[in-house]
């Protein structure tokens, strides 16, 4: 793969369910999101600051696998379509856990 891009990304865990997350990107004027959903209940958490890395913007569509670690002060997310993601969370969690999600991209 060549170089990779970057640009600015939010990750929320949905309020009514320990399963469900966003991923929110802001890229070349389009608002992409993934809807994903955790294998196991994770704690809530919010991620406002995150960056994904990525080789194009076509990585921004269709299913993809996560894995990861939602660490104490931190997320970190691969997906299986070659996209990544690191960010620090707006407030520290008591634990770390391994994840694993599926999910798919849609453009708002």
């Amino acid at each position: 793969m060549g170089d990779k891009y970057s640009a600015p990304a939010s990750v929320i865990r949905a309020t009514n369910s320990p399963t469900r997350f966003g991923i929110n990107v802001l890229y070349g004027g389009h608002l992409y999101q993934y809807f994903g959903q955790f294998s196991a209940s994770v704690p809530s958490f919010i991620t406002s600051t995150a960056t994904v890395k990525f080789d194009s913007p076509h990585q921004f569509s269709g299913h993809a696998q996560v894995s990861g670690r939602l660490g104490t002060e931190g997320i970190s997310l691969v997906l299986s379509n070659g996209l990544t993601l690191e960010g620090v969370l707006d407030k520290p969690l008591n634990s770390s856990t391994v994840v694993s999600a599926s999910g798919y991209w849609g453009e708002i």
